[in-house]
């Protein structure tokens, strides 16, 4: 299916789930907002989204799963902020994704990772995170090799 026309929708409040490669290779998506609702977002949701610069997670957010490459190959993105309920990331989340500077994680405990990929993919990535948390997020499972770059947010 050819989904490069496609440059921007409003998803329905009620949706509780964006499953697998929803927008796969959506070449011109630009940006989108993510309904409070939704807890999962499937695998390789968002791969290969070139011109996605920005996501948003309406407040209120419960999403508390990425599952697996669903940020691969979003070059254009430059910053992601996730609520905090994000409780596990899976593998290859923001592989290749070049413009990307920073992501903020607003859990106060560190979310599950399922490789260090996520994190040291880009070396030059920094990590925001609860200032009350920052020793957890350097010295929990895998986030310790990004333990340079994880700081307080701003």
């Amino acid at each position: 299916m050819d989904n490069t026309a496609l440059t921007g929708l409003t998803l329905p409040s009620t949706l509780i789930q964006l499953g697998y490669q929803t927008f796969y290779e959506c070449t011109n998506l630009k940006s989108i907002s993510i309904p409070s609702g939704v807890t999962e977002i499937g695998n390789g949701t968002f791969y290969n989204c070139t011109s996605l610069t920005s996501v948003t997670f309406e407040s209120g957010s419960n999403l508390k799963d990425l599952d697996g490459s669903t940020f691969y190959g979003c070059s254009s993105l430059q910053h992601l902020e996730f609520p905090d309920t994000l409780e596990i990331l899976w593998n290859g989340e923001f592989i290749n994704c070049s413009l990307l500077v920073d992501i903020t994680f607003h859990s106060v405990v560190p979310p599950e990772l399922h490789d260090n990929t996520i994190i040291s993919a880009n070396q030059t990535l920094t990590i925001y995170v609860p200032a009350e948390s920052v020793d957890a997020y350097k010295t929990a499972n895998r986030w310790s090799v990004a333990a340079n770059r994880i700081q307080a947010i701003p």
